[in-house]
């Protein structure tokens, strides 16, 4: 075997394996809330349950249902981009995360957050599957909300084979929002790093930044 095709199939495990460990996670964070429905709805149907228990025992089943939801749409997501059928398309990360703020404006201006980009960033111009750059900003602004902070400084640069994304954080008390953004920085983590990107975030949680290549492969 030639070197690069050495790299290759070194590559290839690696995707197989990081997609693999990603799914693996997924699905084990739904027996959670699946024995969470199961309980409330079996709860509701015993003989002895009231009404008024029962509507109580429905709608925290149908609370942990919406968990599932939202897991099995996860684990949908990072399949995604190794499907034939999947359609890429080259969009910019600075519209995405423009997209993603105007989409959670409400609660930014409810909790006092100033956005602010660079005035050099770029487009930042990544081919990757469609709707998927709006799915990591949302995921980064659903990151950065516990950290509470004053202001998020965004700032785009580009090279020839990358992108990297980095969020500058104004916090009031970082030290305490990093416990809640555990579970964050893991989703967020999946999705660039499934695009062959990396994720690194400050201890102190000041700084974020997203290393993504200008266009993925699924080898």
């Amino acid at each position: 075997m030639s070197s690069s095709d050495a790299i290759t199939a070194r590559t290839r495990m690696s995707k197989a394996t990081l997609l693999a460990e990603t799914l693996a996670e997924g699905l084990h964070s739904l027996a959670q809330p699946l024995t969470a429905t199961q309980w409330h709805l079996e709860i509701a149907t015993m003989p002895s349950s009231s009404r008024e228990r029962q509507q109580s025992e429905v709608a925290e089943a149908l609370v942990s249902l919406e968990l599932v939801v939202a897991h099995l749409d996860f684990l949908r997501d990072i399949i995604r981009p190794f499907r034939t059928r999947t359609e890429f398309k080259t969009e910019s990360v600075r519209e995405a995360l423009l997209s993603a703020q105007e989409m959670q404006q409400e609660i930014l201006q409810h909790e006092g957050v100033h956005v602010a980009y660079g005035e050099g960033s770029a487009e930042g111009l990544v081919t990757a599957p469609q709707g998927f750059l709006q799915r990591i900003s949302l995921c980064l602004f659903d990151l950065l909300r516990p950290a509470a902070p004053l202001s998020v400084r965004f700032d785009i640069r580009e090279s020839a084979e990358a992108i990297t994304l980095v969020a500058e954080l104004g916090c009031r008390e970082v030290q305490n929002a990093q416990p809640a953004t555990i579970h964050g920085s893991s989703v967020l983590r999946s999705y660039v790093e499934i695009l062959g990107g990396d994720l690194s975030i400050a201890e102190d949680f000041s700084l974020i930044c997203i290393k993504l290549p200008r266009l993925f492969s699924s080898i």
